[in-house]
């Protein structure tokens, strides 16, 4: 079953693009900054939308790959004057471009039994043969060392409420989301209710740096983008592909 189906990807879309919201600031300050001027930009996992129009304002030429389809339906109508590629970006070719972004963890959604650093792998790979050299790739990760993300929450709004239990496995890197939403659509007088559950890995921040190493990008890290600080356990990376 998707991800992000229809009531979160509501929710998400209302109440929670604040990393999006904080970060491409510090984001396309970087990309203007950049040694090699940035054209083409891809925004990987764009979710709803809002550091894709961030993109588009910026003037930047760009694509924006998401596999929710209902997210990508917000995402179209917040920045109308992009590209989308439904899909994962496992699937989905990657065209020539100066930067790729795929920022709030788009990365980090694995299923149980997949080898998500073999995929990381393989994406830096294909980012870098996408990329121009001096490219940019920025994106961000959950660390697996740190204190435990063990925790249970809520949220709600005048027609949304969300409830949520993340468990973390250690020994297999992996956080377990499972995620209650009640939405009352535009109309209506009863909330509807479903239920998703989320498989997220955790990665090690050497390793991250080692396989961009060898996929040819200098890299450091942060637990920013510039003045908006991300959560607990949560690590920027900001590669540049080496010249060939």
């Amino acid at each position: 079953m998707p991800l992000y189906q229809e009531d979160l990807a509501y929710i998400q879309a209302v109440a929670f693009g604040g990393l999006a919201t904080g970060a491409m600031p510090a984001v396309i300050e970087r990309l203007r900054a950049s040694a090699v001027p940035v054209r083409r930009a891809i925004d990987v996992g764009c979710g709803a939308g809002i550091s894709t129009r961030a993109l588009v304002d910026a003037r930047f030429d760009t694509l924006a790959i998401e596999p929710s389809p209902a997210l990508l339906a917000i995402a179209r109508k917040t920045a109308p004057g992009a590209r989308f590629e439904p899909g994962s970006v496992y699937d989905v070719a990657l065209e020539p471009c100066e930067a790729i972004l795929a920022l709030g963890e788009a990365l980090t959604y694995h299923a149980p039994d997949v080898d998500a650093d073999a995929r990381l792998r393989a994406f830096c790979e294909r980012a870098a043969r996408a990329l121009t050299p001096g490219g940019l790739l920025i994106f961000d990760l959950i660390e697996s060392e740190g204190p435990p993300l063990d925790a249970r929450g809520w949220s709600s709004g005048d027609d949304w409420a969300i409830v949520y239990e993340t468990r973390e496995d250690r020994a297999a890197r992996r956080l377990t989301r499972q995620i209650e939403t009640f939405r009352r659509p535009a109309g209506e007088a009863m909330y509807r209710r479903s239920r998703e559950v989320h498989e997220v890995r955790t990665f090690d921040t050497g390793n991250v740096k080692q396989l961009l190493d060898d996929a040819g990008f200098s890299v450091e890290t942060a637990d920013r983008y510039g003045t908006y600080v991300l959560a607990p356990r949560r690590r920027a990376f900001f590669a540049t592909l080496r010249g060939r």
